[in-house]
């Protein structure tokens, strides 16, 4: 992968207290696709997540780091933004081979292909309902697409798994 960053282990991650029971922990992973996509891997449990990597990535290759990617964690979760042409942004797309399309459907069957769950597809705009978190801004960082990844995991983390 172009730009991955390895944050930490599960065992450095989510951590049981002597009073509490073991904490079972998942990871998910959150996509933002393109030419250039976001890419966020979380272990998460019903009290909190945490960052395990973050990047982005160029479209060319995308198929061998989705693969690498979904055989290393085994997420419980994938999210992935949805895409919709419409008709105001239809002549900004002639002679478009459509990465982003065509990236969802490698996720597609690369899920498949490693036993996981279809991706959940989110709409754009459900990103904007939530913000990154303090602890998370310095990892997360500048990049519009793993920012836009980070919250599609969020969103589903609030409304989805915990509620």
């Amino acid at each position: 992968m172009d730009d991955l960053l390895l944050l930490s282990t599960p065992t450095d991650v989510l951590e049981e207290t002597d009073t509490a029971p073991p904490v079972v922990a998942s990871y998910g992973m959150a996509l933002d696709p393109g030419e250039t996509a976001g890419l966020v891997v979380t272990i998460f449990d019903h009290q909190k997540f945490e960052l395990v990597q973050v990047g982005e990535f160029a479209y060319a290759g995308i198929i061998g780091s989705l693969s690498t990617m979904l055989e290393d964690f085994k997420p419980k979760v994938v999210i992935c933004e949805s895409f919709r042409l419409y008709q105001h942004k239809a002549k900004a797309q002639i002679h478009s081979s459509f990465p982003t399309v065509e990236m969802i459907g490698m996720l597609k069957a690369v899920c498949w292909l490693n036993g996981l769950d279809d991706p959940i597809m989110q709409s754009p705009t459900c990103k904007g309902n939530v913000n990154i978190l303090p602890r998370h801004r310095l990892t997360v960082g500048s990049s519009p697409h793993v920012q836009d990844a980070y919250r599609h995991f969020r969103y589903w983390w609030i409304t989805e798994y915990r509620s």
